[in-house]
């Protein structure tokens, strides 16, 4: 930054935190809000100078990061689950624009429009890269009564909290894969959240979410959805590049979720060796036609299933 440039920042909450492996922390990637250029830090590791909470190491700011006189302690992650390689809890990332001075109002203000939903977009992309929300055995944090605060006052007028400290509860089920986020998370997150999501993305994104909620069904039904649309577009984009003018007609013909699953196999389009008729058909036919209630692991199938033709179709580390 130089006399000419003002620096525009914040600092952005990543709601609970991301498990995010060691080598992440201190990163620094470009980013695009809203058609402004700056960059995003991650924090950096745990020292003696940073501090715990209880017993637990947190991460230190990030490099570029200055507290003004007006902040207070703003709490970067947890370097939560001592195993190998470290996986650390990371709830907020630095994020700022070097900008000119001279368009410091119209670059804030299209900052400030868009930040919201760049957040929300990178947040995404993490966690549907990581699929750690599959995974709900793994316990970032969790304090007991965080949305009840307990004061009193000190005769002087200070305010005090007249508990014990409740203690960090951390929980590690080794059995789970290693979901963490790793470089290549970041740098694809970072450059896709300037564009949006995908609606196929989208609706994954909430079967994730539903899923995490323990809300099988709805979990089947967005995922299910998340193919169909994924499916129709791989199959327009296939007829129009193949030179078939009556394309329309057969997507009509082949207007059903298993209907667009036969005409996919037809040209060619979807693996052969994953059976969607039961991982992923028939649990949504069942939920939308019978009123199922599906269990945990139909309804991780059917995700899975639905991840492996994303990944196919529609992969995240494209452009």
């Amino acid at each position: 930054m130089d006399d000419e440039t003002t620096r525009v920042f914040s600092v952005a909450h990543l709601e609970g935190g991301i498990p995010c492996a060691e080598s992440t922390l201190g990163l620094q990637l470009q980013i695009n809000v809203n058609g402004v250029e700056g960059r995003l830090e991650m924090p950096k590791a745990a020292t003696q100078e940073s501090g715990r909470e209880g017993t637990t190491p947190l991460l230190t700011s990030p490099e570029s990061y200055r507290r003004s006189a007006d902040d207070g302690n703003v709490t970067w992650g947890h370097a939560t689950f001592p195993n190998k390689p470290r996986v650390c809890a990371v709830e907020r990332v630095f994020l700022y624009f070097d900008v000119p001075k001279h368009q410091e109002k119209l670059k804030a203000n299209a900052l400030h429009a868009g930040l919201l939903t760049w957040r929300n977009s990178f947040v995404g992309y993490l966690h549907l890269l990581t699929k750690y929300r599959l995974y709900p055995d793994i316990l970032i944090q969790d304090y007991e009564q965080l949305s009840v605060q307990l004061f009193a006052h000190l005769p002087d007028g200070r305010k005090i909290r007249p508990h014990d400290q409740t203690p960090l509860k951390v929980m590690i089920v080794t059995g789970n894969p290693d979901v963490s986020v790793k470089k290549e998370d970041l740098v694809v997150a970072a450059r896709r959240a300037s564009s949006g999501m995908p609606p196929e993305y989208e609706l994954q994104l909430a079967s994730y979410q539903a899923f995490a909620r323990k809300d099988h069904r709805h979990a089947i039904i967005e995922t299910a959805a998340a193919a169909e649309i994924c499916l129709t577009s791989a199959i327009a984009q296939k007829l129009q590049a193949d030179g078939i003018s009556y394309g329309d007609k057969l997507l009509f013909r082949f207007r059903m979720l298993g209907g667009r699953f036969e005409l996919a196999r037809m040209l060619k389009l979807v693996p052969v060796n994953i059976d969607f008729q039961k991982l992923l058909i028939d649990p949504r036919n069942d939920v939308m036609h019978k009123g199922a209630a599906p269990d945990r692991a139909t309804a991780q199938k059917a995700i899975n299933c639905c991840d492996d033709l994303l990944a196919s179709l529609s992969p995240l580390a494209s452009p």
